[in-house]
């Protein structure tokens, strides 16, 4: 699995996950990883997201293994409500988590008014890099790849609205 959070969600269905890329939870990472541990020749599937580059086929077939690369998902946005567009937009939501590029296209599409003062928090440079080039001004890049790490980062700003009762 490329990161922690892939990784736990293959667990939660009754996969085991051999392998997370200890670094770089990045598609070369996990082939820098694989390539270090896998000397011979392999047969692999790769699996990959119908907008992720080919980045873990290309090093793997580079390196001399046979590779399947097959695109095995698409990341379909979910449109919020307009409760929480609203939240968003008045200050209300004090922070903004995006995980992928993906997200932080999503974040923009759906939200095109933030305020200053929200936290826009990235899980990693990666995604911090996408979110600027969606135009999102990244406020904290959390220093490990991982949701606990992303939460932590965002605990370390004041949140004004962190104990307000939810509107309804």
């Amino acid at each position: 699995a490329v990161g922690e959070t892939t990784a736990a969600a293959l667990q939660a269905v009754g996969y085991d996950v051999a392998l997370v890329p200890a670094q770089d939870n990045s598609a070369a990472g996990m082939a820098q990883q694989m390539i270090a541990l896998e000397t011979e020749p392999r047969r692999i599937l790769a699996l990959r997201s119908e907008i992720a580059k080919p980045v873990l086929s290309v090093m793997l077939t580079d390196a001399g293994h046979d590779v399947e690369s097959v695109v095995a998902y698409r990341t379909v946005g979910v449109p919020v409500t307009e409760r929480i567009r609203r939240d968003v937009e008045n200050g209300r939501i004090n922070a903004i988590l995006i995980t992928s590029g993906s997200v932080a296209e999503q974040v923009r599409e759906q939200f095109p008014v933030i305020p200053d003062d929200t936290i826009l928090a990235a899980i990693g440079p990666r995604t911090a890099s996408d979110a600027r080039k969606a135009g999102l001004p990244v406020s904290v890049v959390a220093d490990r790849q991982t949701v606990d790490a992303l939460i932590e980062a965002v605990s370390l700003f004041p949140l004004p609205h962190a104990a307000d009762e939810v509107a309804p």
